[in-house]
């Protein structure tokens, strides 16, 4: 597979609406179609290695597979009960958050079901993170993994940033709408984030003291989650 055909400089994207079985470029709020799967394509992390992984949104048991844009392969991986949008490392291990708040990784080039690394700790007077649903996650440069996610599934959108090793899962505040769908840096080091069913697309940068979601557009079709392999160095004040 070409290292060429997925670029860390762009942002992908899987529908919510129409066209399930595309792999999108999300330029702006633009969608536009770059692959065509089988079958649909779920959850979404794309990895510097060069390629996009997946699951067939089936939640429960599915398989994960991977593209660069001219093929698909059945990586024998599962991923097992799937709550939260895949975030994929540099060499292409897949983690995501499973529906008991337990996060889990997928080896790169293993097979079978995903290693469980353990629930996730909150702060004991945080009421909100042990509610929250779906949504997106991405790393940055420093490993961190950033946690976009709506109470519910549905409510209010907040942004929480995961220790891998520790597993501590610390918030930094509600930003956008009602919704969370979609998390990725762009190649500027912008969080783009996507509310309102996937249909709103929101620019936010952490460098700011106030975390603010900007308005970029409303994508068609709506997304279902975002992936990119832009992986920016920071320091986020994470008490904002």
């Amino acid at each position: 597979m070409s290292p060429l055909s997925i670029t860390c400089d762009k942002i992908y994207a899987s529908g919510y609406s129409g066209g399930r079985n595309s792999l999108y470029e999300l330029n702006g709020s633009t969608m536009i179609p770059v692959y065509t799967a089988p079958q649909i394509i779920g959850g979404l992390a794309i990895s510097a290695n060069g390629n996009a992984y997946y699951d067939d949104g089936t939640f429960l048991a599915s398989p994960l597979y991977s593209s660069n844009t001219v093929s698909q392969t059945n990586t024998g991986a599962i991923v097992n009960s799937l709550l939260v949008g895949e975030a994929a490392d540099a060499i292409g291990n897949v983690y995501y958050i499973n529906d008991t708040a337990h996060l889990r990784k997928n080896i790169f080039g293993s097979t079978g079901n995903s290693s469980d690394l353990g629930a996730l700790v909150f702060d004991a007077a945080d009421a909100i993170g042990p509610t929250l649903a779906y949504g997106d996650m991405t790393f940055d440069g420093n490993g961190r993994l950033f946690w976009y996610a709506s109470v519910s599934g549905s409510g209010k959108s907040y942004l929480y940033v995961i220790d891998t090793t520790t597993l501590k899962a610390s918030s930094l505040g509600n930003i956008g709408p009602d919704g969370a769908t979609g998390l990725a840096f762009d190649g500027t080091g912008k969080l783009i984030t996507t509310s309102n069913g996937g249909a709103t697309v929101i620019s936010v940068d952490l460098s700011s003291a106030f975390l603010e979601g900007i308005v970029i557009g409303t994508a068609t079709p709506s997304v279902y989650d975002l992936g990119s392999c832009s992986t920016p160095l920071f320091n986020p004040i994470l008490d904002a």
